[in-house]
């Protein structure tokens, strides 16, 4: 199976694993770029808080 993880560029990051969930709660408005560290930036985006 495929390992998959998620890592924001402020620290935060799930586990990797090949299934599941993870879950953010943002406390400030702002630009949340994130990846996953296994395929780069091939697998990544940005959660914008309003």
């Amino acid at each position: 199976m495929n390992q998959h993880n998620v890592t924001f560029d402020d620290g935060a990051k799930s586990a990797t694993q090949s299934a599941g969930t993870f879950q953010r709660a943002f406390s400030a408005a702002g630009s949340y770029s994130y990846h996953c560290t296994i395929h780069g930036t091939a697998m990544s985006g940005v959660i914008t808080v309003r």
